[in-house]
């Protein structure tokens, strides 16, 4: 095979690698829009930024690994489609969700006993290490949530106390 055919067939495939990845992941997103319709929920995503990784900061192959997936592409998705359905979206402060006990709350790097273990090393609680970091974000959400209602609520309490004219239903 000559240089130019094989830069073509490389092209080719990068196409449609790229192709299968984006259908995959409306795919997913349309799953979590239908099960987020089908039980009244609020779709909550970690606020992730700053992701790629330089040279000096993690070793080549896990920056290969985390700078391959296509965080962006699937947030854009996600808030597209999200107001499209009329659900709401939040994302929620990242630090330290799989550090974190869901029980006690003590945060350290040493809870991680091995790469799918969480352990407390206060409590001893153990979980799996994505479920706890799940655990937390739903805690984060819900805590944004009370606070955003408990503002609403104090901003409106003043409109509710105003008079109205009474008007009895005729029957």
């Amino acid at each position: 095979i000559s240089p130019q055919k094989a830069g073509k067939k490389l092209k080719v495939m990068a196409c449609r690698q790229r192709n299968f990845v984006k259908t995959r992941m409306y795919q997913i997103v349309s799953e979590i829009i239908v099960l987020a319709k089908q039980y009244y929920c609020t779709i909550v995503i970690e606020d992730l930024k700053n992701l790629r990784k330089r040279k000096t900061e993690w070793t080549k192959r896990s920056r290969k690994i985390v700078n391959r997936i296509p965080y962006h592409l699937f947030r854009f998705i996600i808030e597209a489609k999200s107001k499209l359905h009329r659900l709401y979206l939040m994302a929620v402060n990242p630090k330290h969700t799989s550090q974190q006990c869901n029980r006690c709350g003590h945060t350290s790097k040493g809870n991680w006993k091995h790469y799918n273990l969480f352990q407390c090393q206060k409590c001893g609680f153990t979980l799996n290490r994505d479920r706890n970091a799940s655990v937390n974000i739903c805690d984060r959400a819900s805590d944004a949530l009370h606070e955003l209602v408990a503002q609403f609520s104090v901003a409106t309490g003043a409109v509710n106390l105003l008079p109205r004219s009474y008007e009895p239903v005729s029957s």
